[in-house]
């Protein structure tokens, strides 16, 4: 009886990391949006569109940095929805899926995407 009490409070413990770690993974796909013209590309719900052309498309978005790249919430989305860093260089990102390739360059709460034919 004394040790089933002793092994409550860790396994109890754990049930909790387990439920958040969980919470967590499935809260990310209320947390981004996709972007048809990037063949569904996730973008964060919090970043803003300030300019595109026919090459980029530019956003304001707390969820990249410089030295990070993509924030941890971003860069599981990406992996949970298919999409494999293919290179790295600098600040710059290439994801693949499929036939597509997008190129991602980071900056300090801003990012450029780019379609790679």
């Amino acid at each position: 009886m004394q040790k089933d009490k002793q092994l409550l409070v860790p396994l109890s413990f754990l049930g909790i990391i387990l439920i958040a770690v969980l919470a967590f993974y499935l809260s990310l796909d209320f947390r981004f949006t996709t972007e048809k013209k990037l063949n569904d590309f996730p973008i964060p719900k919090n970043a803003d569109l300030v300019s595109e052309n026919k090459w980029f498309s530019n956003y304001d978005t707390n969820s990249v940095s410089a030295e990070e790249g993509p924030s941890y919430s971003y860069s599981l989305k990406l992996k949970k929805d298919g999409w494999k860093t293919k290179k790295i260089e600098g600040q710059g990102y290439v994801y693949k899926k499929g036939n597509t390739n997008i190129e991602m360059d980071t900056d300090d709460s801003h990012m450029s995407l780019k379609l790679i034919k």
